[in-house]
């Protein structure tokens, strides 16, 4: 609502009374989901060099528990998914930051993909089906993270940029690009 040094005060509102029902706090930037159960609403909150990740009970509005992010994972969110089985939040920030990936209960860190100068931008992910594993692309190529935090495996190359993965109910994924698209089941990519 109020600006305020390019921030705007962000609050929840009841829409059938209008009146405000929980205050989160100011950002510049903010991007909500929810849990599989919507009984959770994830708030993440930016404002330059910080940011705050904020889980919310919509039983009663309160806030459950906050995580204050460092500067290497600060910045813009792009995007910021819920596993399917709601045990794990994913938080992919802009500008090369790569991603975040944290237990849902307590906000406490459980994986993380940096990037670094040389490599691009992450442009779309998923959650494996109950772990905190993701399938991820940058540009062309198809990657899975592994949970032990050794390097990711390489999973296809496409032709084309990826644009969305997408999450199965029986585990597998299918990434799109423009004109195609890949089904991902285990370590198999086809078209």
């Amino acid at each position: 609502h109020s600006e305020k040094n390019g921030a705007q005060q962000i609050k929840i509102y009841d829409t059938e009374t209008g009146q405000a029902i929980q205050d989160i706090g100011e950002a510049s930037h903010v991007v909500f989901v929810w849990s599989p159960d919507s009984n959770y609403l994830y708030s993440f909150l930016s404002m330059g060099k910080h940011g705050r990740i904020i889980k919310t009970s919509v039983q009663d509005w309160s806030i459950v528990a906050s995580l204050d992010l460092d500067q290497s994972m600060a910045g813009t969110l792009a995007k910021m998914i819920c596993a399917p089985s709601g045990r794990y939040l994913c938080n992919l920030v802009h500008l090369g930051k790569g991603a975040l990936v944290l237990d849902t209960t307590s906000l406490r860190e459980v994986g993380r993909i940096p990037s670094t100068k040389n490599q691009s931008v992450i442009k779309a992910l998923s959650f494996e089906a109950h772990t905190s594993q993701l399938v991820y692309a940058r540009d062309r190529v198809l990657w899975r993270s592994n949970q032990d935090n050794s390097p990711p495996i390489e999973l296809y190359r496409s032709n084309q940029h990826i644009q969305s993965i997408w999450p199965l109910v029986d585990g597998r994924h299918i990434a799109c690009t423009v004109s195609e698209a890949l089904m991902i089941d285990g370590n198999e990519v086809r078209p």
